[in-house]
């Protein structure tokens, strides 16, 4: 199994599986929630609905390694606080982190990781 982080909704590791992904042959090595996470022969990390496309998550590994870190890490000390509520400062350093691991990775404001911090804003996650 590759080493990662499993976090609460986000990532549960399985061994790692070949798998058809389109024209390039990809590795399955866990899933989120109804998702597929996908290592592709690139090295990028993409998360893919039944045979639909890849959704991009990160543009490698070791960062997508340090994001399930830092959110996982986030989300727990969310959890701890008193009111239960993440503020809009602590989301915006969460982003900003994120940013500073990888950049392509939050380009789309439609991304995997925009999807996942506007869930954590709105308390949905």
């Amino acid at each position: 199994m590759i080493d990662l982080p499993t976090t609460r909704d986000l990532f549960y590791p399985s061994e790692p599986e070949p798998v058809d992904h389109g024209d390039s042959p990809a590795t399955r090595i866990g899933r989120d929630l109804e998702a597929d996470i996908l290592l592709l022969d690139s090295g990028r990390i993409v998360a893919r609905l039944d045979d639909g496309p890849g959704y991009l998550i990160n543009t490698s590994l070791e960062r997508y390694r340090e994001s399930l870190t830092v959110v996982g890490e986030a989300r727990d000390a969310f959890a701890a606080q008193d009111d239960d509520e993440a503020t809009d400062a602590q989301v915006g350093e969460l982003k900003a982190e994120l940013r500073r691991i990888d950049p392509e990775a939050l380009a789309d404001p439609s991304s995997y990781w925009a999807s996942v911090l506007e869930q954590i804003e709105f308390e949905q996650f």
